[in-house]
């Protein structure tokens, strides 16, 4: 059963976090699981709305799925600002959340456990689907936004994965791209095979290194998880679930973006 994190606590969380003033603009961009941080609404085309209670905090609103236009109106503001972006997060979901074709696993220098029943198969050949997914697109975006001289390019962490496979069976009916991608798979969600825990939480860690050495190549900061929200494995606590299959909740958003804010602002 997953478990939320009381009221109190999360006003707690977001009036510490509201007390960081920003000296100078600061922009949230990103993709879906930048909704953790800041409301998002809709805008087309892009626009960018000042978080009230931070005089200096900005969210880049957009459509979704986010498209070049969306890139192009950050780059366009990204001038003497602190970029933040939230990149992506949900690439070893899209492609490997079900066991769709064969069992497989991989080496992994954060998770020891190995199925050797399983096909192992090469990192790089994860790596090369999370490229072909968005990854590219970021090595196009860091060097558009360098262009325009920001004060600062930051990249922070996604969400890690949940470990619970019968919970997450349970929030795939409110999922319709599951549903589908199981459909055409010719299963149900409630008999269709789920990764491993294990496969999926190093499948993440990759992520997490991978958008770490973009941000690298281009002189970025990369701001990583916070340990507190992880268990001792790595996977995202309970009680900082969003009530779907990939997202974290509000709690988890307030507690990143102190985190974020502490660095980027201060």
């Amino acid at each position: 059963m997953v478990v939320y994190a009381p009221d109190r606590d999360l006003k707690d969380t977001a009036a510490g976090t509201a007390s960081i003033q920003p000296a100078t603009k600061v922009i949230l961009a990103g993709h879906s699981h930048l909704t953790a941080l800041t409301v998002n609404h809709v805008k087309n085309p892009p626009a960018l709305r000042a978080l009230r209670q931070h005089g200096n905090l900005h969210v880049l609103e957009g459509t979704w799925p986010r498209d070049p236009a969306y890139w192009r109106a950050l780059a366009d503001h990204a001038a003497g600002a602190h970029v933040v972006i939230v990149w992506g997060g949900n690439e070893h979901n899209v492609s490997f959340f079900f066991q769709a074709a064969f069992a497989f696993d991989f080496l992994s220098n954060k998770v020891k456990r190995l199925v050797p029943s399983f096909q192992i198969v090469s990192q790089s050949r994860i790596r090369r689907r999370f490229n072909e997914i968005d990854l590219f697109e970021l090595d196009r975006v860091l060097p558009i936004l360098n262009a325009r001289m920001p004060a600062s390019v930051t990249l922070v962490g996604t969400p890690p994965p949940k470990k619970d496979t019968e919970a997450l069976r349970k929030l795939l009916e409110r999922e319709p791209y599951f549903c589908d991608w199981a459909a055409q798979l010719g299963q149900s969600v409630a008999e269709i095979k789920i990764t491993e825990p294990h496969i999926r939480l190093k499948m993440w860690f990759l992520l997490q290194d991978m958008i770490a050495e973009i941000s690298e190549r281009y002189g970025a900061r990369f701001i990583p998880v916070p340990s507190e929200l992880q268990d001792e494995d790595g996977y995202l606590l309970e009680q900082y679930w969003h009530p779907d299959v990939t997202h974290a909740n509000a709690a988890y958003g307030a507690i990143v973006l102190r985190k974020v804010l502490e660095q980027v602002a201060r």
